[in-house]
């Protein structure tokens, strides 16, 4: 298992790191706005010159407040920089000792910042210091080193360190109390500590935005309150040829968009005015993508939720968004058509394909996307169908530790190691803990006894994840598939929501 790594706050004042800093995306962090937020991270790691046991609190965004039972010097690596910069030269600082403490002026190429600390402790002098970041190397976003300017603070036992936040809000009530499987409370935790004003983050420590996909996905796990103010903010988004924008305000396009978004009405059990006339345009923009040769719906390249492999083309679960909102909105002669001539070229020679590549050949790679089309559009096939696809998805993708694999174990296109992010392993190996998700509340409504033992193990596996993996008491974005390791994102909004999802179909919330 992974070395665990410490998360704490939300997304108005956040830290993510562990005993051993391993990128350069470790640290504290503040939202420096406007959302999509850029974060401005401020610290890359705190560490006890004696070892000492530290304990870290956030009274208030803008303050980190670090308790020590007893005196202890300490390392504080000041690494002021916005979300996504890069190591750079011009950074300078300066300490001002005040009557409480000290006051840390900066100044870097992209921000200024005065820092104030105070509390118990001696301040030291400051200088620089090369921090290894290798997991960086591995993932092939930056060098294997970040420079730190260092300060040292003696004798501390309550160190208040301080910024002003350039933005804040009041954070909602908590509702981490309604909850009482382990899996359900760190699927709460993860949604509420990436929940803003202006949407859900996809995940800490990488990916700072509200993502059309991300978000649609996590909102399957929402309180049905929260759920509909999500599906009314996308009932009104501009489309561009039925298709949601990346984000909103995006210049580019999610293919998948409509299927996640007829998943997430029907787990709501309602459809408002506005998402029905949502799902017209959807409908609508989308004939000028029914390939007049095939009769399917295109999509392009990196624009599913596998977005590291291409797959442009037609693929099976964008099909299945077609026909999910032609049945929600009443239009059953046409779902039923449309069903009919995807069963007739999706199903060949006993299974059911992932897709068709823009030339029209078919696409066999065994992936686990039947999953996802059955719970988008169930009257896409038969059970006997779905049954068969279910059983041929658990035994080509399941791994020994109980997780699955993104492709079949046996596929040339398989990486059973991964780093965590670089696309040979992500799409084509790691095991994603929101398809996990999908997958247990797939084959729960499916009902099949002949798949369900591997239920347990795939409920080991999550438990395992959120109890035992990168963060604690959070739900990651990826494991492994050789080892079970988690890796990615340590709190990841999506596979929270889809986690959620499976405890409540199972009663285990």
């Amino acid at each position: 298992m992974p070395k665990p790594r410490t998360f704490l706050g939300d997304s108005r004042s956040w830290l993510l790191w562990g005993k051993e800093s391993v990128s350069s995306y470790d640290g504290w962090y503040v939202p420096s706005g406007p959302f999509p937020a850029p974060y401005q991270k401020l610290l890359h790691r705190i560490e006890s010159f004696q070892g000492t046991a530290l304990n870290y609190q956030f009274p208030r965004p803008g303050t980190l407040r670090v308790t020590s039972a007893d005196p202890t010097d300490l390392h504080l690596y000041f690494d002021p920089r916005l979300q996504h910069a890069p190591d750079c030269d011009g950074r300078s600082f300066s300490v001002e000792h005040t009557q409480h403490g000290a006051r840390i002026h900066y100044k870097g190429p992209d921000t200024q910042l005065e820092i104030h600390l105070s509390g118990t402790g001696d301040i030291g002098r400051g200088r620089w210091r090369s921090v290894a970041t290798p997991l960086d190397v591995a993932r092939g976003t930056g060098p294997g080193e970040r420079w730190c300017w260092v300060l040292d603070v003696f004798e501390v036992t309550n160190l208040s360190i301080e910024v002003a936040p350039t933005l804040s809000w009041e954070a909602p009530q908590s509702r981490l109390t309604s909850y009482n499987s382990p899996i359900a409370r760190a699927a709460r935790a993860t949604l509420e500590a990436l929940a803003t004003p202006q949407g859900y983050l996809a995940g800490f420590p990488w990916f700072h935005q509200a993502w059309t996909r991300d978000e649609l996905i996590a909102a399957l796990g929402l309180e049905p309150d929260e759920r509909e103010a999500l599906i009314q903010r996308y009932a009104s988004l501009e489309l561009k040829e039925g298709e949601w924008p990346t984000f909103d305000g995006s210049g580019t396009t999610c293919s998948d968009g409509l299927a996640w978004f007829t998943l997430l009405l029907q787990v709501h059990g309602s459809v408002s005015q506005e998402a029905q006339i949502q799902l017209e345009h959807a409908v609508n923009g989308l004939q000028s993508k029914l390939d007049s040769h095939l009769g399917f719906v295109s999509n392009h390249w990196n624009a599913t939720w596998m977005d590291t492999i291409g797959r442009e083309g037609y693929r099976l679960e964008v099909q299945a968004g077609y026909a999910a909102a032609l049945r929600l909105l009443g239009r059953e002669r046409e779902a039923r058509r449309f069903e009919r001539h995807v069963l007739n070229h999706f199903w060949q020679s006993g299974k059911l394909l992932d897709g068709f590549f823009p030339d029209g050949t078919p696409d066999t790679t065994p992936r686990l996307n039947g999953f996802l089309a059955y719970l988008i559009a169930p009257h896409l096939l038969s059970r006997a169908h779905w049954t068969r696809t279910f059983a041929d998805a658990l035994q080509a993708c399941s791994l020994p530790w109980g997780g699955l694999a993104s492709v079949a174990t046996h596929h040339p296109s398989y990486h059973p190691d991964s780093d965590g992010a670089r696309n040979g392993s992500y799409h084509q190996g790691d095991t994603w803990w929101f398809m996990h998700g999908l997958v247990l509340t797939a084959l729960k409504r499916l009902g099949a006894r002949n798949l369900a033992g591997y239920q347990k193990q795939l409920w080991q596996a999550a438990e395992r994840e959120c109890l035992e993996g990168q963060v604690p008491g959070y739900c990651g974005e990826i494991s492994e598939a050789v080892t079970g390791e988690s890796l990615g994102c340590g709190v990841q909004a999506f596979s929270a929501g889809a986690l959620m999802l499976a405890c409540r179909e199972y009663g285990r919330d």
